[in-house]
């Protein structure tokens, strides 16, 4: 069967189990069962039906009807009881229970009807409310959000949408970029996510904070109407206008004298900077109770000195590991060849800037229109600045996007229809400071005694930027759902369609790098090499996605609902021929993707066969993307006009440079090799050919999991994932010849792609050796071969905690990834690290690129005082893998894809080489020693490697003055940023072990230092900072900070209005009455009961008559609270897609049953506080004890009438 089969297995036994025992697992044990019915004999579903002991009247268990009138409740034992049934719009009826000790007692029930009547209170009839754009979760789905309020008592960047997503477990922060680019989900690349804002596709990784209704991630689905992802779709909702003007605004600091862990001067790792940021949002009615708008915008800043060489920073240099005497030399040479140091820097400055605006418009009863505008812009000044750099290297890189949506939903009785259009477009362009050609010299130094190091020190211009471009999107989704069966079906059939394109209007190094092996080739101007991208300055990529979905959900009662499905999706690449020539050579034209379809099926589980277990789970196929910036890369390659070309000129072929002469014209700079060796000169153009049967990546996910609530303060969690990956592009290197000329004896019989007479000295490799088509560089054949495999286990536990009789609430989660996966040595669109042992044609199965084997995580939200509360978040995970490689080419395929022959130093010949490993196998982290001691004498395994346990802990206070059950306006809060930075700072001093930071390692085991054409065998220095965090000795370094924010409401507070959009959102679109009852049911508390389920967790102590007073009032406002709830639904149901002149009389009885709600909250309030004492009246929450806090409890009149 398999393994992948053996999942899939177990997970279906679940549901049928699930199933099975929902229905039936109860029938051994006593119980009552029966079915209500109205005097015509007709089912009467979701009828609220309770049993009481008719003795005590203690409360014995309650449950509600099916769609078939049918009921089932346990019982305790043998005994008499009392069966009540209620139903809005019937006499509530009672009938007497004879139970045995074993045994189905049935009672059917037939009630009678008649009217109530409840007094009310004449108002005006405001038709709804806005309501937010939000899914629904279907059967099966595995999701984690959070509301924009509970965020902001989160220590997270405020806005920043992976942030938010990287606090479900499961999910990794990869570094790579914003929003669901800078995720890993179960381990799969992050361009296979999906960002997603209000439901439509979303450019962008933030939005306003105060913009958010609800933001998170979805790890598994099972929604056929969910695609274009095959790792996970982050999302969020934006927060629309209400009835009530009001909004917020939101103001942060960094300020300097607040950090810690820093260091001064220009090449220091961490220099200490200033952030700010403004955050404002707010909105209200523009045509009450008809149209609504909100706004918001966010602006942030930073500022720090510009980071470069300086020769005078003795302690910066020697933590960067370069002698001071080399720098000083090393900027005199500069100047001696006539390089200015320009001048007029602004230092190094990010400037950020989000908006968004937000319309809704109720074009009568039956539909609402909403518009959306968003837009994002971004400054940074001194980008390519390093303390490996002289002034003048740096640049200005800007970008503007933004985008509009249109969204109209449509009810007519059980059937809605929902269209929507989202545009976006913007673009991205660098400013280098100076225009000129840039240089890199190797220089090996050993400051005080120290091992030797090798360092690359940089001048000239910004050659490395990255090219301009632009991105455009347009999507348009269509979607139609119908409820019936009662309420107990839901199917839904839809389409979207979506196009994507993105242009390149320049190339990496456009004004070429010379490379120099020291100081004194620099200063004779001997460069090894020279290299410069030649064309390609007007690239286009497009890519088209289409799909049409159908999805059934089927739900036969509270506690058990599946949805099957299948979605059809098809992608195609438009894109003009490429070079005839080739496609003869080849038999493909180059840069043309095939176009691909085919249909995905999807089913999912959702169950609680325990009144204390749900579960739920699902498998189903998902087909992921092939990214715009990837397609535009490979489409490039197409060796047409235009296509760009890299000029490589290697030892004597490369021109001597003229530094004065490329300052006063850059059009001086080489674009050509030196004359006379052809054989170390190249610039044929590479070509990318797509296999006929090439297609995005997919994946086949397959989970179960669930939660268990074990007492009445802790629930534990649980979930498995199987993750089977296939189509996965690998390529391979058409032009690279099938036998090598050269072997490297002393490493192992490595090949060598190229004679040994195309070996310069330096160590470096011409291009043009070993090729079969000498015109071409590489030929690329991208083709969906690979495939992955990866396994996800997850637990946890959240738990009520206490604190001076103040409760909080504590999640911690621990995940265990097993993920592997199939990479060749040549690079693929979209594909993993490419890395080679010497063929790089040759596949390698092993651990995935960003599988963290073990991650254990914890969020805390604590109340510490009436006005103070305190949040916390944590984690520490394993280092991603890590492969040990070369710096430079060492195969003759002309990629730096080289895996690093492990040194043994008992027996290399090279002394320095020896001594330098010897010293790294003391001297590395352990988990580094131990790997590399596993592989001494061979090449190094892809991925053989870890980087060290990454780790994170941040905390937040947040002071409400007057107390936490105030509604006042201001709010004041002091968030820690990157506190283990401190600590480790505090601790090591300048041998800090990296903790806090992202664990960006250093790759490089081995530096090629030159040629032995003797031995035939390459000189290498060994790198004394392999495996290290990169920030621990310099480069990429993040302080400690605090970070002070200050916030104030104007008019109502956007965060406080969630309720009002609850209530709107049931008003604005179809909400099933048991989901309306179901949310009611939670906003109308039962004070007593909720006493009782405190006592354990806040050690109240009652006493035995406490709690039996206690549970004799909850009992008795339970069956009314009830019927309110019962009451207040079934309003709310009828009003949804009713004409207007209804309206007033069911906003009257609204207005009478909140009265009535207010009047039991009171006595329940009262009916504790009578039995309890003092202090343990004092122990219960604030939301419990204080009528000020009856806001956050229970809807107040001016709340659903003027705000929804």
């Amino acid at each position: 069967m398999g393994y992948a089969g053996g999942v899939r297995l177990v997970l279906l036994a679940c549901a049928l189990a699930a199933g099975l025992w929902t229905t039936g697992a109860r029938a051994q044990s006593p119980a009552v069962a029966g079915r209500v019915v109205d005097p015509a004999g007709a089912p009467v579903p979701e009828a609220n039906v309770t049993l009481e002991a008719a003795a005590s009247g203690a409360a014995a268990g309650s449950t509600r009807t099916d769609a078939a009138g049918r009921y089932t409740l346990p019982l305790s034992g043998a005994g008499a009881y009392r069966l009540t049934v209620r139903r809005i719009g019937f006499v509530t009826a009672t009938v007497p229970v004879d139970a045995g000790a074993a045994g189905t007692v049935t009672r059917d029930v037939r009630l009678s009807t008649a009217s109530t009547e409840l007094a009310g209170i004449e108002v005006r009839a405001p038709r709804p409310a806005p309501a937010p754009l939000t899914r629904r979760r279907a059967p099966g789905e595995q999701r984690q959000s959070e509301s924009g309020a509970t965020l902001s008592g989160l220590p997270l960047e405020p806005g920043e949408l992976a942030d938010v997503a990287a606090l479900a477990p499961g999910v990794a922060r990869t570094g790579e970029g914003e929003g669901g680019a800078g995720l890993s989900v179960g381990a799969q690349p992050s361009d296979q996510n999906q960002t997603t804002l209000d439901g439509a596709s979303y450019g962008g990784g933030s939005i306003p904070s105060e913009a958010i209704e609800r933001a998170g991630v979805v790890t598994s689905a099972y929604d056929a109407a969910r695609g274009q992802f095959s790792g996970g779709e982050v999302f969020a909702t934006t927060r629309a206008g209400t009835n009530r003007w009001g909004g917020a605004v939101n103001v942060s600091s960094r300020p300097r004298p607040l950090q810690f862990g820093t260091q001064p001067g220009a090449a220091g790792a961490a220099q200490k900077d200033w952030w700010g940021q403004l955050s404002a949002g707010g909105g209200g009615p523009l045509l009450r109770d008809r149209s609504w708008v909100y706004g918001a915008l966010q602006l942030s800043r930073r500022a720090a000195g510009l980071a470069a060489l300086d020769p005078g920073d003795a302690a910066g240099l020697a933590r960067l590991g370069i002698d001071p005497d080399s720098a000083r030399r090393f900027g005199e040479i500069v100047r001696g060849l006539g390089v200015p140091a320009p001048g007029g820097g602004s230092g190094a400055v990010s400037e950020q800037f989000t908006s968004l605006l937000r319309l809704d418009h109720a074009l009568g009863e039956r539909h609402r229109f909403v518009a959306r505008l968003d837009g994002r812009a971004t400054r940074a000044a001194g980008v390519g600045a390093s303390a490996f750099t002289l002034p003048g290297g740096d640049a200005t890189v800007s970008s503007a996007s933004g985008g509009v949506m249109g969204q109209l939903t449509s009810r007519v009785g059980r059937l809605e229809h929902e269209v929507r259009l989202y545009a976006s477009g913007g673009g991205r362009r660098g400013s280098p400071r100076q225009e000129l050609a840039r240089g890199a010299v190797r220089v090996s130094s050993a400051p005080d005694g120290a091992d030797p190091r090798t360092a690359t020190l940089r001048f000239g211009g910004g050659s490395s930027l990255s090219p301009d471009g632009t991105r455009g999107v347009l999507e348009v989704a269509d979607e139609w759902r119908l409820t019936w069966g009662g309420g107990a079906s839901r199917t839904k059939v839809g389409g979207v369609v979506n196009r994507e394109h993105a242009t390149s209007g320049g190339a990496a190094n456009e004004n070429g790098t010379f490379t120099f092996q020291s100081l004194s080739a620099l200063e004779a101007g001997i460069p090894s090499s020279y290299t410069r991208t030649l064309g390609g300055r007007d690239r286009r990529a497009e890519s088209g996605y289409g799909a049409v979905y159908l999805a059934h959900v089927w739900a036969p009662g509270p506690r058990f609902s599946v949805t099957g499905g299948a979605r059809w999706e098809a992608r195609w690449y438009p894109r003009a021929p490429g070079d005839s020539a080739a496609a003869a050579l080849f038999g493909r034209v180059p840069g043309v993707v095939p176009a691909e379809r085919g249909w995905s099926p999807r089913l999912g589980f959702s169950a609680q066969p325990h009144r204390k277990l749900w579960i739920n789970g699902g498998t189903g196929e998902f087909r992921g993307k092939l990214a715009v910036a990837s397609l535009l890369s490979a489409q490039g390659e197409s060796g047409g006009p235009g296509a760009p070309r890299l000029l490589s000129c290697v030892g004597a072929a490369a021109p001597a440079p003229d530094w004065e002469a490329y300052v006063r014209d850059p059009d001086a700079i080489p674009s050509a090799c030196a004359s006379g060796e052809a054989e170390f000169a190249d610039q044929a153009p590479a070509l990318t050919l797509f296999d006929e049967e090439f297609a995005a990546p997919r994946v086949w996910h397959t989970s179960v999991g669930g939660r268990w609530q074990v007492g009445d303060a802790r629930t534990v969690t649980f979930r498995a994932a199987h993750l089977r990956g296939s189509m996965r592009p690998l390529a391979r290197d058409l032009n690279r010849a099938a036998s090598a000329p050269l072997f490297l004896e002393e490493e192992g019989g490595r090949p060598v792609f190229a004679p040994a007479s195309a070996i310069d000295p330096s160590g470096m490799i011409a291009r043009g050796g070993g090729r079969i088509r000498p015109e071409y560089a590489s030929v690329r054949e991208v083709a969906s071969e690979g495939s992955s495999n990866t396994l996800q286990l997850t637990a946890g536990v959240a738990t009520i905690t206490r604190w001076g009789g103040r409760l909080g609430a504590l999640g911690v989660h621990y995940t265990f990834t097993d993920a592997r996966d199939d990479m060749g040595g040549v690079p693929a669109p979209g594909g993993a690290l490419a890395t080679t042992a010497g063929d790089p044609n040759r596949r390698d199965r092993a651990p995935s690129d960003l599988a963290q084997r073990h991650a254990v995580q914890f969020d805390l939200n604590q109340a510490i005082t009436p006005g103070w509360q305190l949040g916390m978040v944590g984690r520490l995970a394993s280092g991603f893998p890590l492969t040990p490689m070369v710096a430079g080419d060492i195969n003759g395929d002309g990629r730096g894809n080289d895996r690093a022959f492990v040194l043994e130093p008992a027996n290399h010949p090279d002394p320095l080489a020896a001594s330098a490993m010897e010293s790294l196998l003391r001297t590395a982290p352990a988990q580094t020693r131990a790997c590399l001691r596993r592989q001494l004498g061979r090449v190094a395994g892809r991925n053989s490697c870890r980087a060290p346990w990454a780790s994170l802990l941040e905390l937040q206070a947040t002071f409400r003055p007057g107390g936490a059950s105030r509604t006042g306006p201001l709010q004041l809060t002091f968030r820690t940023q990157n506190l283990l930075a401190g600590v480790d700072h505090l601790l090591h001093g300048d041998r800090r072990r990296g903790w806090g930071q992202l664990p960006l390692v250093d790759p490089t085991l081995l530096q090629v230092r030159g040629w032995d054409a003797d031995r035939r065998a390459f000189r290498y220095d060994v790198n004394p900072e392999f495996g290290r965090v990169a920030g621990a000795r310099g480069g990429l370094w993040s302080p400690f900070a605090l970070v002070i924010q200050g916030r104030v409401a104007l008019g109502a507070d956007p965060a406080r209005q969630a309720l009002a959009r609850m209530v709107a959102s049931s008003l604005a679109r179809r909400t099933p009455l048991d989901e309306l009852r179901r949310a009611l049911a939670e906003r109308l508390p039962n004070v007593p009961a909720r006493v009782l389920g405190l006592d354990a967790p806040l050690r109240l102590g009652l006493t035995p008559a406490q709690v039996a007073g206690l549970r004799a009032a909850a009992d008795s406002a339970q069956p009314r609270i009830d019927v309110l709830a019962d009451s207040l639904a079934a309003t709310l149901h009828e009003a949804q897609g009713v004409r207007t002149d209804d309206q007033g009389a069911r906003q009257a009885r609204l207005q009478g049953y909140l009265a009535q709600a207010r009047a039991m909250l009171e006595a329940g309030r009262a009916a504790s506080e009578r039995l309890l004492t003092g202090t343990q009246w004092n122990a219960l929450p604030a939301t419990l004890r204080r009528p000020a806090a009856e806001e956050s409890m229970l809807p107040g009149q001016r709340v659903i009438l003027e705000e929804g």
